[in-house]
């Protein structure tokens, strides 16, 4: 059985990923997001992974769409054969569009930081340009 968590960005799916990493080791996690900040494999490049890496592996976790997910010829096979427990967490709307206000603003080198500070936290968060 390997558990899939599709992590939500501000759902509070760090907290669940470090849980996965006490419970299984990092090394039974394939972690997928940009390799460049410690990830395994990008989500363009999951589908690439060949049935010997997953070998022991215990949990997939990190941002990969679920349609990225099933492109991969292992994990399709063993979705169709029930060994794929899949699993997220997903938080109130609002509260998840405020911390995410928070958090581009906070950090200088998001992309979308200087377009952003630019806006109130409401015309930010429901699309509002001036």
């Amino acid at each position: 059985m390997i558990v899939f968590f599709p992590h939500i960005p501000k759902a509070g799916g760090q907290t669940l990923i470090q849980g996965f990493y006490k419970a299984f080791g990092t090394k039974k996690c394939i972690k997928v997001w940009d390799p460049n900040f410690g990830a395994d494999v990008s989500s363009d490049n999951f589908y690439k992974l060949s049935d010997k890496e997953f070998e022991g592996i215990s949990a997939i976790v990190g941002h990969l769409p679920l349609l990225k997910f099933l492109k991969n010829n292992y994990i399709e096979k063993e979705f169709k054969k029930g060994n794929i427990l899949i699993f997220t967490c997903v938080r109130e709307p609002i509260l998840r569009m405020i911390s995410l206000y928070n958090y581009i603003t906070y950090f200088e080198k998001h992309p979308l930081h200087e377009k952003i500070v630019k806006l109130s936290p409401v015309d930010s968060t429901f699309g509002v340009s001036h």
